[in-house]
């Protein structure tokens, strides 16, 4: 077998390097030289054409399958989510992918080579049928290159004895444990549900199939399965005796004892008093000094119970245990009581000599009693129940409960760490490697104890309860409880030292607001009365006087008329600024009291704009603003508008008021043709217009945003509300609206 591989990779190595030198791609025809690629090789997708028989098919889930070209096999992957980049596979000459790959189609593959996961596979894009041929009798491959994988995908034959059948899955797969040659086998029978397990546990039987080794995540073979198609792959060589409880009958001591012509696979009968039991899981046996754990998923037992158990004695660990046990009751019986023992006598008992010494025994499957001082709890989420971890003598195992439920919850509040217990459970030895040199090869290195209920733990003593880790704990939050406490009086003072900067800025902007507030208000009262009383009377006498000179000169030449005339036009313009002045001042104080009812008499009241060209709205809930506060916003929405008419040339002007939650906001739009505010003349050049609106706006405390836009201007004055109270509360009363009320 060694040479044959030796002898394969030579000559699919020549083959690569002749393909190589050559520059093409030859085809890989044979399954062997697909199976002699080393793994780098596999993963460059070599073409593949092979023709040979269907041996194994998968389930209808999964349409992979095995083909044999008569001298080995090889995997052949249809599932393309294998490898995203290969096309559907196409079927041809089969009505469905089913007929064309069954067992014992002959059929023609083109693909590419794959690493695989164990060994390499095909990765098929077409399969063709062409007929039908016998299957190829069975490899009986040696026993040391079936449990290394080297036979993958190979049709084998083995014979055993079946311990288990499981029931069929979902896919109908049906799936048998072997003991075969001392070794386990798994078997699987796709569309296997006719496999009855009474009529095989215990069999003797020859099985057929494609093997199939079983990988751990690093691909690595630690078990093998046998892949077969049904019951015709299954020959029963011995069936299995009528009565379980017919076979072999031993000691619960001497489950594998010798005899020069047993039968060490078979089910063996033995007996004792169920000790301990896990339903659907295992229990404990115990018959004087020794004790057995039977595992069994079917077994309904008692604690307390004497029984007669069929299993397979077991060997997995060292000491021989039993396995998928069939029980019949054979009434009550009295429990041992449990004996009273130390950890160190637990790992170090006297041990039978080889020459045989019937009084010694050990302590496995026993159910003990032992003094130990709890370390820590942990609950094990996927279980449900508490795990102690306990120390005695020096040394630390784990007592575990048997099983799950409410009361384990309810009694482990009682167990504080450091707490004197005594633990009654029983006992499961812990063995290490092999010691040859030593007189018995095996070294019990730990125990551990699974406990029936939380009666088998008793507090003896339980500690101070200042531990050193509840000290440890409150020294650590009282360290944090003090720092958090210095941080929050830094803070404070942080805080205060800013509140006494900000009121000082705030009491000497109200003072300087307060006087700059009384000198405007002087200086607002001075000009409306020169206004009012001297320059409008000047203004209209000039008038006259202009009128009086055009009507007395009759025969003064044409260019003195034109210049007089233009006199008189400029003299009217000025006094209708002035008007517009005025007549604003009033409004505040003689108009209505709602700021948008205010800009909507001044817009309509006077004559000097389009009627109907100015349309008012609002927003939001309605505050009432201070009279001084509406008196300058009405100013600045009249210089606005009588910019948007006499220089923008607007036809049509929208004012929205927004009452905001925390600012309040004056928009006023206009259709005119605009001008941009960054190059508009200002107050060196006489035009006062702009910087006045943002001189009351810096006055008010709010901001002030001319945007031009393609079919107009946009003006827009914010003032938050928290600077509005505090030019109600703070600003005196405005003499000049009595003033005004008085000289009109």
């Amino acid at each position: 077998m060694l040479s044959f591989h030796i002898t394969l990779r030579v000559w699919v190595a020549a083959a690569l390097l002749t393909r190589a030198l050559a520059g093409g791609a030859e085809v890989i025809t044979r399954a062997a030289a697909i199976q002699a690629l080393s793994r780098e090789e596999a993963g460059r997708k070599l073409p593949v054409r092979i023709r040979g028989v269907v041996v194994w098919r998968g389930s209808t889930r999964d349409p992979n399958f095995v083909v044999d070209d008569g001298e080995r096999g090889v995997y052949v992957c249809c599932l393309r989510a294998i490898d995203p980049s290969m096309v559907p596979v196409v079927f041809e000459n089969g009505d469905h992918p089913e007929t064309t790959t069954e067992p014992g189609a002959l059929v023609e593959i083109e693909g590419v080579s794959n690493p695989g996961g164990w060994a390499p596979i095909i990765m098929a894009s077409r399969v063709r049928r062409v007929g039908t041929a016998p299957l190829p009798a069975p490899r009986h491959v040696p026993l040391e290159f079936l449990l290394a994988g080297n036979a993958d995908s190979q049709r084998v034959e083995v014979e055993g004895v079946v311990q288990t059948v499981e029931k069929p899955d979902a896919r109908g797969v049906t799936m048998i444990s072997l003991m075969a040659d001392g070794h386990r086998w798994w078997v699987n029978f796709d569309h296997g549900r006719e496999i009855i397990a009474a009529s095989l546990v215990d069999a003797r039987v020859r099985v057929r199939g494609v093997l199939g080794p079983r990988l751990n995540l690093r691909s690595e073979v630690f078990s093998n399965n046998i892949n077969t198609m049904g019951a015709a792959d299954l020959d029963i060589l011995v069936p299995p005796p009528v009565d379980p409880f017919q076979s072999p009958r031993v000691a619960l001591d001497r489950l594998l004892p010798f005899s020069p012509d047993g039968a060490p696979f078979h089910r063996r009968v033995t007996q004792g008093v169920v000790i301990l039991a896990s339903p659907g899981r295992f229990f404990f046996l115990q018959a004087g000094n020794t004790g057995v754990r039977v595992d069994s998923a079917t077994a309904e037992v008692k604690v307390g119970e004497r029984v007669e158990v069929a299993g397979f004695a077991e060997m997995d660990s060292a000491v021989a245990s039993m396995r998928e046990g069939i029980v019949r009751s054979l009434g009550a019986a009295q429990v041992t009581e449990p004996l009273e023992t130390s950890a160190k006598e637990l790992i170090e008992p006297t041990l039978r000599h080889p020459l045989g010494n019937p009084d010694c025994y050990d302590y496995n499957g026993r159910l003990v009693k032992l003094k130990a001082k709890l370390i820590r709890t942990a609950f094990d989420e996927m279980e449900g129940r508490q795990h102690l971890l306990v120390e005695s003598d020096g040394q630390t195992f784990s007592a575990v409960p048997s099983n799950s439920g409410p009361e384990w919850l309810a009694s482990s509040t009682a167990w504080m760490e450091g707490s004197e217990l005594t633990l009654t459970g029983v006992c499961e030895l812990e063995f290490g490697e092999m010691a040859p040199k030593r007189d018995y090869p095996l070294a019990i290195t730990g125990f551990h104890l699974l406990l029936r209920s939380p009666g088998d733990i008793g507090v003896l003593s339980q500690p101070s309860w200042w531990t050193s880790a509840r000290l440890r704990f409150t020294l650590v939050w009282a360290g944090i409880l003090i720092g958090l406490g210095l941080v929050w009086i830094s803070m404070l003072r942080w805080l205060l030292r800013q509140r006494a900067k900000r009121l000082e800025d705030v009491m000497r902007s109200h003072r300087d607001t307060e006087l700059e507030y009384a000198s405007a208000q002087r200086e607002r009262l001075r000009l409306a009365v020169d206004l009012h009383d001297g320059i409008k009377q000047n203004l209209v006498a000039a008038s006259y006087r202009v009128i009086a000179a055009t009507g007395h000169l009759p025969d003064t030449a044409d260019v003195s008329a034109g210049h007089l005339a233009s006199a008189h036009d400029t003299l009217l313009r000025t006094q209708t600024e002035l008007e517009e002045c005025i007549w604003g001042l009033r409004a505040v104080a003689e108009g209505p009291p709602d700021f948008v009812h205010l800009l909507d008499h001044v817009s309509n009241s006077g004559e000097h704009w389009p009627k109907g060209a100015v349309t008012i709205s609002s927003e939001g809930t309605y505050h009432r603003l201070p009279r001084d506060v509406a008196g300058s916003l009405l100013l600045l929405f009249q210089e606005a508008c009588g910019n948007a008419f006499r220089h923008g040339c607007a036809s049509r002007i929208a004012v929205t008021v927004s009452y905001g939650t925390n600012t309040f906001d004056l928009r006023i739009v206009d259709d005119g043709t605009g001008f941009d505010a960054r190059t508009a003349p200002g107050s060196e050049s006489g035009h006062f217009g702009i910087d006045g609106m943002k001189l009351r706006m810096r006055w008010l405390g709010g901001t002030l945003r001319i945007t031009r836009h393609s079919t107009g201007m946009e003006i827009h004055a914010c003032i938050p509300w928290r600077t509005l109270r505090s030019l109600a509360n703070d600003f005196p009363a405005d003499p000049l609206h009595a003033s005004l009320a008085e000289t009109s």
